[in-house]
């Protein structure tokens, strides 16, 4: 009987586990209170898809960026923490993206072939 209550509680835990993904999520303004430390929130058009893509400005514009791409499922806000991160301000501009079908990018459909992706 007692090992039916830990199988039972297990599964429970396991499925609230799935209820809140593990990436942060929210408005632009909730995940960045300071306005003056917000990302850019911007739509790029790429081979007739729309993508969505957050960037943040950089204290030197003409270091290379780093480009942060989500996994599956998940959006640009996965990077949120990064975007601001203080050790990263000393690099160039720091952009993070929406996969097709993900986040802010078009309804399209996503696109499961990753060099199209690319």
């Amino acid at each position: 009987m007692a090992l039916r209550w830990i199988l039972v509680l297990t599964t429970l835990l396991q499925l609230a586990a799935c209820t809140k993904p593990p990436w942060p999520r929210g408005s632009v303004e909730e995940l960045f209170p300071r306005s003056d430390s917000r990302p850019q929130l911007q739509t790029v058009r790429v081979q007739g898809m729309d993508i969505g893509v957050a960037r943040m400005p950089a204290e030197r514009p003409d270091a290379p960026p780093i480009v942060f791409v989500h996994g599956s499922p998940g959006g640009w806000t996965s990077w949120a923490r990064f975007l601001d991160s203080p050790a990263l301000k000393g690099f160039g501009p720091r952009i993070a993206m929406d996969r097709p079908g993900f986040g802010r990018s078009g309804a399209s459909g996503v696109v499961p072939d990753l060099r199209r992706q690319a």
